[in-house]
């Protein structure tokens, strides 16, 4: 608050100069009274001087007159008073106008005049009086008298002059006097309309203070559509203006951090899908309501290009609910928007002024205003187009494109992710069926050979120890060996044949297979089949090794107690339940044998649960479509 400090701090020394101005005018101003009327009084003593120094002239004047007419003793008196006292009047006259140069050069020259008179008409009436001579000249008599008008017309002009001058000392008194009353009385009013205004001031900061430090609290409370009013003064309006944009934008910058979290999530959503093995018309339907509804559009579709010239829709959103197909297909215009993305491989934007255009296409009829369209782009060549439509050209944001560029890029790993698993599950099942077909092929090569010639061979033995004689002990003996090792040869051999391939499975089909993998097993065996007598081949022997790798599993671990075998066909169905008691759990999990069942099932287009219990029970549901033969 370094702004409102400074501004207070101004304030202050402005309020101290004006009442030091204040204090100041009005001590200037009693201090001008004062010498006002000291000049005023000075005035008034030399308007006495000069009016007592008139009367005297005048006095002496007259007195001479009556000594020259009668000679009476009193003018003569008179006379001599007079010219007594005038040298005294003339002093302190000169004494009362000493401050003023003008004045004191007048006083000067009336002094002159007056000592003329003097010398040459009062003091030698006076002489001339006391020697006995009255008679005076006319000539002198007027000289006499217009000398002492000169000096009176003198003096009336100093007076004249001192009159004015106690007239505007008393004026500037007067005037000095009402400043200083006027400066004590304003001194007060300002002093208390200063000490107003400074604390509305200061109250004004206050409140503008409290509402921010209110607001501020509410901001970090995640508040973001606070504002205050702009009504501060001076500094704080400015803070307030500058709290309002920063709270605006943090809002903006929330409101698009909300955005970036709400597309993350989006995102992370879609992408989770596709990487937990989701079906990609899943991921499709997800991908197109995400960007649909992320970026306000009033419809929002995928497009797939076909080779045929065609697109079909792969999924479909609309805002209000509109009756789409996602099944139907839509023709390719030349100037259409999923032609061009098709054409060039980048994002295309279109405007529709208002009547229906071809390079609409299908949305038309919508009353669409404005269509964003983002390829997606599949081993290098598009694959298809994510198309972000709506009624409002301004609802679409400015940076759909770049911000649609994830959801199509997943549309393509879920795109490529589903050929790649179907790639791989074809080899593999090409792979498991060829590896059925090899194993079958060596069981009838080695039926067919081996197997057939040493049972010849046996019955050949058997013909000859049939013909040797009685007497031939020993050599009977050792044909009897001989044809005893052939048997557990041909035993041996047909043994390794079934596991290859059994043959009753060709012959009998898949229940009578299931049953003697049932009686030669060394964990007992319980068995529910109803299925038909012959399934498809590949089906038949999938099941076959599902069952006997199961067996094997439970037969590697000494606590198996049973296991249980259901199998039922049911509208195309085939429905597997193999349960193994007392199995560990962990070693059933992470063996290979289970392993092997998932890659037959999922080579045979079905799918696998397993269950487990605390009872250490293991319990597998298979579910597999078959057809019959």
């Amino acid at each position: 608050m370094r702004g409102p400090a400074r501004s207070s701090s101004v304030l202050t020394v402005v309020f101290v100069m004006a009442i030091c101005a204040a204090l100041g005018t009005m001590f200037i101003s009693f201090d001008q009274r004062r010498r006002a009327e000291r000049t005023a009084e000075a005035e008034d003593r030399a308007r006495s001087a000069v009016t007592a120094l008139a009367l005297l002239v005048t006095d002496a004047e007259a007195a001479r007159c009556g000594l020259a007419v009668d000679g009476d003793q009193l003018f003569r008196t008179r006379l001599a008073d007079d010219l007594n006292v005038i040298p005294h009047r003339e002093r302190e006259l000169e004494g009362s106008v000493a401050h003023d140069p003008v004045k004191i050069t007048l006083v000067r020259q009336i002094n002159l005049y007056l000592s003329e008179y003097l010398r040459n008409y009062l003091s030698p009436a006076l002489a001339a009086s006391r020697s006995g001579g009255r008679a005076v000249p006319d000539a002198i008599m007027l000289a006499a008298r217009r000398h002492a008008d000169l000096v009176r017309s003198y003096l009336d002009r100093l007076l004249e002059l001192v009159t004015r001058s106690t007239v505007a000392a008393r004026a500037r008194a007067e005037t000095h006097s009402n400043a200083g009353i006027l400066a004590g009385v304003v001194l007060p009013l300002f002093s208390v309309v200063a000490l107003v205004l400074m604390r509305r001031r200061a109250t004004a900061v206050a409140s503008s203070v409290r509402r921010l430090e209110t607001a501020a609290g509410q901001v970090a409370d995640g508040e973001l559509d606070i504002r205050v009013r702009e009504d501060g003064p001076a500094e704080t309006g400015r803070c307030q203006r500058v709290f309002n944009d920063m709270v605006s934008a943090l809002a903006q910058r929330r409101h698009s951090l909300n955005e970036k979290v709400a597309e993350q999530s989006a995102l992370c959503g879609a992408a989770t899908m596709a990487a937990g093995g989701q079906p990609p018309e899943a991921v499709f339907d997800a991908v197109t309501e995400q960007a649909g509804t992320l970026f306000r559009a009033d419809l929002a579709d995928l497009l797939h290009f076909e080779r045929d010239g065609t697109a079909s829709i792969a999924a479909t959103w609309s805002h209000a609910q509109w009756d789409l197909s996602a099944a139907e297909r839509v023709r390719l215009e030349p100037e259409g928007m999923a032609a061009q993305v098709l054409q060039s491989g980048r994002a295309v934007c279109l405007t529709r002024p208002g009547a229906p255009a071809p390079a609409w296409q299908r949305p038309a009829h919508f009353g669409l205003q404005v269509a964003i369209g983002m390829p997606v782009i599949v081993a290098g060549r598009a694959w298809g187009v994510l198309r972000l439509m709506s009624r409002r050209r301004e609802a679409l944001p400015e940076d759909v494109m770049s911000r649609a560029a994830p959801f199509t890029d997943l549309v393509a790993i879920a795109v490529a992710d589903h050929q790649a698993r179907t790639d791989v599950a074809e080899a593999r099942a090409r792979i498991m069926f060829a590896a059925d077909e090899t194993r079958r092929t060596i069981e009838r090569k080695l039926h067919n050979g081996p197997q057939q010639r040493l049972m010849a061979s046996l019955w050949a033995l058997q013909a000859l120890d049939a013909q040797i004689p009685a007497n031939l002990t020993e050599l009977h003996t050792q044909v009897s060996v001989l044809t005893a090792r052939m048997s557990g040869a041909l035993d041996d051999l047909a043994s390794i044949a079934r596991d290859v391939h059994p043959a009753i499975l060709s012959q009998r089909g898949l229940p009578s297979a299931v049953r003697s993998l049932a009686r030669r097993s060394q964990v007992p065996v319980e068995t529910s089949l109803d299925l038909p007598e012959r399934l498809d081949e590949r089906v038949e022997t999938g099941t076959y090794h599902m069952v006997a790798e199961a067996l094997a599993l439970a037969n590697e671990h000494p606590h198996t107690t049973l296991v249980n075998i259901e199998a039922s066909g049911r509208s195309g169905r085939l429905l597997l339940h193999i349960e193994i008691n007392g199995m560990p759990t962990g070693d059933a999990a992470s063996g290979p044998g289970l392993v092997g069942i998932r890659d037959r099932v999922e080579a045979l287009g079905g799918a696998t649960t397993i269950e487990s219990s605390p009872e250490r029970d293991i319990r597998l549901f298979i579910d597999v479509p078959f057809a019959t033969r």
